[in-house]
């Protein structure tokens, strides 16, 4: 087993676990962070070192990356619904983290970024990830990889509802803004390749996402196809409707305004990918495959 210790920040989320649980077929040394102990066990019985914390905290999040050599950093959650001002928020969870990966020495880490993270603002939640990426950045003795993710596909599940019920699809993006899809899988997984097999001197941008963009038209086309409803439509709602949805789920003005602007962004082209996909040798997800193995299945289970 490697004396290196990785870190993996974010454990118990759907790509943070996929990291950790991929590492830990490799043999290395893995400490996972996250808010509950309990919710780390299934790591710790497979020889991961736990600790909790709250990121917020700078002492403890410094005490989490202490000895780490390597480490994997989202801010987590993406999100918080209710949170009045998420965006201060965001800026507590980076200096907490880009203090600890600094004072600790951690050598690389990968950092799980987004599409949009180019831009200075009007990104909604994405402007935190461009500042995490800038402060990593001037960190001297640090090497980073800023895996900029783009639109995933698990959030496909939200048309669920809407597909049984009206047989259409139905968001507030443009039908012909195409979307670069990818599954928190393959992130998952192509971050513990990035982290094991780093290499020296990489500082670098890399955007991950499938093989091909989709826009809503055509992804309701593969979802059509495979609910057997070829006719299946895709209805833009306004943004006024996307509001007061988001709203009544509980979520704050703060956090509308944010999601609001994202949704902007990608409909005027502001949010857009700035590199060319990677090739398709077969190892990302496919749409239709997704479709297929975890949408439907998941619609036949409700």
């Amino acid at each position: 087993m490697s004396s290196d210790m990785y870190v993996v920040s974010g454990a118990t989320s759907r790509t943070g676990s996929i990291v950790a649980d991929a590492l830990l077929k490799r043999g290395v040394r893995v400490r996972v962070l996250g808010r509950n102990a309990q919710r780390l066990q299934h790591f710790v019985g497979r020889g991961a070192e736990a600790f909790e914390l709250d990121p917020l905290d700078p002492v403890a999040t410094l005490q989490a990356y202490s000895g780490a050599k390597r480490a994997f950093i989202m801010l987590q959650p993406n999100y918080i619904p209710d949170c009045p001002n998420f965006r201060a928020f965001q800026d507590q969870l980076i200096y907490a983290v880009g203090n600890a990966v600094e004072k600790a020495g951690v050598e690389q880490v990968v950092s799980l970024s987004s599409w949009g993270a180019d831009k200075q603002g009007y990104t909604g939640p994405v402007v935190g990830l461009h500042l995490l990426e800038q402060r990593l950045n001037r960190i001297p003795a640090l090497d980073a990889i800023h895996l900029r993710a783009g639109y995933f596909m698990e959030n496909l599940f939200s048309q669920i509802p809407a597909v049984k019920t009206r047989n259409e699809l139905s968001a507030p993006f443009l039908p012909t803004v195409p979307l670069p899809l990818v599954t928190t899988a393959d992130i998952g997984s192509r971050t513990a390749e990035a982290l094991i097999n780093f290499g020296t001197g990489k500082t670098c941008i890399l955007e991950l996402w499938g093989p091909g963009a989709f826009t809503m038209n055509e992804v309701a086309a593969v979802i059509g196809e495979a609910v057997s409803k070829p006719g299946l439509t895709y209805v833009q709602e306004s943004l006024d409707t996307f509001r007061r949805g988001l709203l009544a789920s509980r979520c704050s003005e703060n956090v509308a305004e944010l999601m609001i602007e994202v949704v902007v962004g990608i409909n005027s082209g502001h949010i857009s990918t700035v590199q060319a996909p990677l090739p398709d040798d077969g190892s990302m997800t496919s749409l239709a495959s997704f479709v297929k193995t975890r949408w439907l299945p998941f619609v036949q289970r409700l």
